[in-house]
């Protein structure tokens, strides 16, 4: 069977992990997988290791940036685009990884023109969307031509379901998984040993890890408005930023006017994931929404680390406040600044959390969504299969 997984970001975030994981479980189950990505910066790095783990990749120019009319004579573009790329590939099934249900309007629509079926994750919806009826019957169209949409939380598909109108039946739930591609390194004792040297930092240096892309979305603001409280309260305390983004330079000078760049380390874009979550005391999440729970909340999950995050999203779906971690009002730093201080001061408590918290992943496993999904493309491509025959 050949999957074609369609890309239309530019940068390189949860999303495009996801994307990466699902095509290697795809390769390993002997698929004939293709991979078309935006051209940045970002995607040549995950080309790179799309090829590594035996996936074709192609540049394909169906990135999204334009706005208004621009916008709207893009789509036709990325249409003609997309057609001529997928009547080159022929690919039996695709797999559409959307930062938006509003974007990629042109590959989705190349798709349904030539009636292959496609499997369309919706990564983030972060509202409900108004659409006219005109746009509603569109959509509409393009569902009738084999494309079955899939939420990752059961607030991403009511959202979905509000915003096309369509019964939540209709969208396939597959919760994300914490990502097989990110390995454990190992130790604990010296992966911990390990960061703090790296960092320049005292072996008893207390690690308040953050992973995100520094986007408004993620509530690095939040974080940097109470963050100067939290190291007054407890001096060997360290905040670390684990993310690239639009707002580095931002922060970046904030940090410097507080005079805090040795307190809050912005460390960029990171491939050792697991290792930083190792490394860690505290996993601090302040996202304002998600698509779901979050891959990097579900890693920290999985890997033991104690957890303070938003109730944004489908993220209560997955964390239970005072069961599996502490979670706070979306936006509120006051309740933000209390938990963190609850947690440092009460460390055996979140220890018995993030053990439950362990256990609790097992339910969001990779081989979960990576089987889920796998099923869902196949069965695609066999319904396209018996309708030709």
């Amino acid at each position: 069977m050949r999957v074609c997984v369609i890309l239309t970001s530019h940068l390189r975030g949860g999303a495009e992990e996801y994307a990466l994981d699902i095509a290697r479980s795809a390769v390993r189950s002997g698929m004939d997988v293709h991979a078309a990505l935006p051209e940045s910066s970002e995607m040549a790095s995950l080309a790179q290791d799309f090829r590594a783990c035996g996936v074709r990749c192609y540049s394909s120019g169906l990135q999204e940036t334009q706005t208004g009319l621009k916008r709207k004579i893009g789509h036709l573009v990325r249409s003609a685009r997309a057609l001529r790329f997928l009547i080159s590939i022929k690919p039996d099934v695709a797999l559409f990884v959307l930062p938006s249900p509003v974007r990629s309007v042109g590959p989705l629509l190349a798709c349904a023109i030539l009636a292959i079926p496609a499997a369309v994750s919706f990564q983030l919806v972060p509202f409900r969307i108004h659409h006219n009826r005109w746009t509603l019957r569109f959509y509409g169209w393009m569902r009738s031509r084999g494309q079955k949409w899939i939420a990752i939380s059961e607030n991403n598909r009511k959202l979905l379901s509000q915003s096309f109108q369509i019964q939540p039946a209709e969208i396939s739930l597959i919760y994300n998984g914490a990502l097989k591609t990110r390995k454990d390194h190992g130790d604990t004792a010296r992966l911990r040993r390990e960061l703090r040297e790296e960092l320049h930092l005292h072996p008893s240096a207390l690690l308040l890890l953050t992973i995100g892309r520094l986007t408004p979305q993620k509530g690095y603001e939040d974080l940097l408005k109470i963050g100067p409280e939290v190291l007054r309260e407890f001096p060997d305390a360290r905040l670390l930023w684990a993310g690239d983004g639009e707002l580095m330079d931002y922060f970046r000078q904030k940090i410097r006017e507080r005079n805090l760049c040795e307190k809050i380390m912005l460390l960029g874009f990171r491939s050792d994931i697991p290792k930083l979550i190792a490394a860690a005391d505290l996993f601090v999440f302040p996202t304002r929404f998600e698509g779901g729970s979050s891959i990097a909340l579900l890693e920290a999950m999985t890997l033991g680390l104690p957890i303070v995050a938003s109730n944004a999203s489908g993220i209560p779906e997955v964390v239970e406040n005072g069961i599996h971690g502490l979670l706070y009002g979306v936006g509120d730093c006051r309740e933000l600044l209390t938990s963190i201080r609850w947690a440092l001061h009460h460390t055996e408590e979140m220890k018995s959390m993030a053990e439950n918290g362990r256990v609790r992943a097992r339910k969001f496993s990779a081989e979960r969504m990576e089987s889920e999904t796998l099923g869902l493309l196949s069965s695609l491509a066999r319904k396209r299969g018996k309708r030709e025959r």
